[in-house]
């Protein structure tokens, strides 16, 4: 896997996420991880590196299975001090993070990447549990382009009810539903495990568009693509409550290179109104100048920000 044109990752943020991480390595190492159907899809740190809340959490269980009395009663001395042999039995894991990539696509381009239990006759680019679990599905999750907005996404597999279902940003996912990954540093949870979502430098260049282009119309038949304003999102906003801030959309002396993206953006905002496709589409809200005012000055620069309401993060419905 080249580094070079990663698009996106996924990294393990909780307990069980980075356990499951680690089984994934472990059980990749005992043949050959780059070789494995779900070890392409792994960038891992070479070394084990000592995690406290696993150690603490593997402790725990031991002590749980020994004499659950005591860890209900909170009187338990093991959970408090920690030899150094414990550190190295219960801490020590393989740390790293699941990666996208178009030029090493998926075994099904038109599922796209499958997050989920490894499990016979199932290839999993994503192998988030290897041991027998009705909460983590073979096919959990998946994450593919949106043949209409060209923007990744992630449609959940399963119920959102219930231990296994799939949320974004606390939004809990229906089954069958596609939710558009649009925004920076996302938070992702499959079941009982945690994952934060982002794009790469790479994922927000002119050449990535141009990957994304050829991708598309070789493994799922996009002649004509139709690629959003913002495929992937060009940096990490703001966010307040129900508000998205983009930092400074443009710096400069003069008007001219802002005012047609923000008519654009006006002009989408009143179509998807008119439409009543007011759940698909950027909204703005307001523009937002440092100097308060729209007036430009020669001897200044000024900053411009977009706000935007969050139905632009709602699920994609089509």
């Amino acid at each position: 896997m080249s580094s070079d044109t990663v698009f996106a990752m996924l990294l393990p943020v909780n307990i069980q996420a980075k356990l499951a991480f680690n089984i994934a390595v472990n059980e990749g190492l005992a043949q050959n991880l780059s070789a494995t159907a779900h070890g392409r899809y792994m960038c891992v740190q070479g070394q084990k590196s000592y995690d406290r809340d696993v150690s603490r959490f593997l402790r725990r269980s031991v002590v749980q299975d020994d004499d659950p009395e005591e860890v209900q009663s909170g009187t338990s001395t093991e959970l408090d001090s920690e030899r150094e042999d414990d550190k190295d039995r219960y801490g020590m894991i393989y740390t790293g993070h699941y990666t996208l990539d178009l030029s090493i696509p998926p075994n099904e381009p038109d599922n796209g990447w499958i997050a989920g239990r490894s499990s016979a006759g199932v290839d999993v680019e994503f192998s988030i549990e290897f041991n027998p679990n009705p909460v983590i599905r073979a096919r959990h999750a998946l994450f593919n382009i949106h043949v209409e907005t060209d923007q990744l996404c992630i449609l959940s597999r399963v119920s959102n009810s219930g231990p296994s279902q799939v949320s974004v940003n606390g939004h809990s996912i229906s089954r069958g539903t596609k939710y558009a990954l649009n925004q920076a540093l996302m938070r992702i949870r499959l079941g009982p495990l945690e994952y934060l979502f982002d794009y790469t430098e790479f994922g927000r260049t002119i050449k990535f568009s141009e990957h994304l282009n050829k991708y598309t119309k070789k493994n799922l038949g996009i002649v004509s693509p139709n690629f959003s304003l913002t495929p992937t999102p060009s940096g990490r906003p703001w966010i307040f409550g129900d508000w998205t801030i983009k930092k400074s959309l443009w710096r400069s002396k003069t008007e001219e290179n802002g005012t047609e993206k923000i008519q654009t953006l006006r002009k989408l905002t009143e179509l998807a109104k008119t439409e009543d496709d007011e759940d698909r589409l950027l909204h703005l809200q307001d523009v937002v100048y440092h100097s308060g005012t729209k007036d430009f000055t020669a001897s200044a620069w000024d900053d411009v920000a977009l706000v935007s309401s969050q139905r632009s993060m709602r699920p994609l419905t089509r």
